[in-house]
């Protein structure tokens, strides 16, 4: 009996033991401040009531340059006083970086800044192109710039009436502004650009002057005529001439036949006979003596060509050879 009160003491004193050991660690301490600014300090139920002291980062005054940190105590001065360098610390590296940055004055042209004094002059004295430094390739770009006036180039977008310095009037532009000239110029004016756009209906715009004129603008209308035709070496345009023109049609003829050196417009019907002989000899002086052919009176028919020979050479032997009595009579009396 006296051994199993002993044995009922111990266990008793075992619970004992136990239960002071469990009330002691259901509380946390006083305190867990380690004096420590850069840690933060706590217990709880979920340290099993011990005081945790867990680093703080990052946390000014540890004498680490922690992420965020710079420029601060903890970190190095990285000023080199260079004003054209970027002046960081690089935490990865734990050093100092120097990045060299755009910088007016420092003898690089770099990107934003042309025109300066750091970059090259790319004027080129030419308004029709862009002048720009092109900082990939370290040189200067003149780009031309389409459409722009004053380069001698009718571009596309550009006509007269935008830039009449590069580009020439329409037709239709030109017979505007001829109708706008003083009156003694209109029909040299319309004439001129008949030729020029080789086009003789131009001519008849004359007719529409007709109240402003106060003039019988059917004869200005053909002397327009005969004048393109000529310029143009068109004979087609003289049978536009009006019928009431006298003698213009002929005398149109004659005049193309002596600029094309074509002695078979010399024999177009309706030419009254000293024309004909007037249009060899001028056919004649405009070949110097001779013909598209290669020879004088080239190209006509034998009656023709001996009436040409006649009157080229002041021979009335080539008369002879004539079978149209006409023609003959014409040759006898005119060498």
């Amino acid at each position: 009996m006296k051994w199993f009160s002993i044995q009922k003491i111990i266990f008793a004193i075992f619970i004992l033991v136990v239960l002071i050991l469990v009330g002691c660690s259901s509380s946390c301490p006083e305190s867990c401040d380690d004096n420590n600014s850069c840690t933060e300090d706590s217990c709880s139920n979920e340290t099993n009531f011990n005081c945790v002291n867990q680093p703080i980062v990052p946390c000014l005054g540890n004498n680490i340059c922690e992420e965020g940190e710079y420029p601060s105590e903890d970190c190095p001065d990285c000023d080199d006083n260079n004003e054209c360098t970027k002046d960081v610390y690089d935490y990865d590296a734990a050093s100092c970086q120097n990045i060299i940055i755009p910088c007016l004055g420092d003898g690089r042209c770099e990107e934003g800044e042309y025109p300066s004094e750091d970059c090259p002059d790319c004027d080129d004295s030419d308004e029709c192109t862009e002048d720009n430094y092109d900082y990939s390739l370290k040189n200067c770009s003149n780009k031309i710039i389409i459409p722009c006036c004053g380069n001698d180039i009718c571009d596309e977008g550009e006509n007269y009436s935008v830039c009449s310095d590069d580009c020439e009037m329409t037709k239709e532009e030109a017979i505007v502004d001829c109708k706008e000239e003083k009156l003694d110029i209109v029909e040299s004016c319309l004439t001129d650009v008949a030729i020029k756009y080789k086009d003789y209906e131009v001519c008849k715009e004359i007719n529409e002057t007709k109240e402003r004129l106060m003039t019988y603008t059917t004869t200005l209308i053909d002397r327009c005529l005969k004048t393109v035709a000529i310029a143009l070496k068109n004979e087609k345009i003289c049978g536009k001439i009006s019928d009431q023109a006298d003698d213009e049609p002929d005398n149109c003829y004659l005049k193309v036949a002596a600029a094309k050196g074509d002695y078979n417009l010399c024999t177009k019907s309706g030419f009254v006979k000293h024309k004909t002989i007037n249009c060899f000899k001028d056919v004649y002086v405009s070949l110097g003596g001779r013909s598209y052919s290669g020879t004088i009176c080239g190209g006509l028919k034998t009656d023709y060509y001996n009436l040409c020979m006649a009157v080229i050479n002041s021979d009335k032997d080539y008369c002879e050879g004539i079978d149209s009595s006409s023609i003959r009579d014409e040759c006898n009396s005119n060498t």
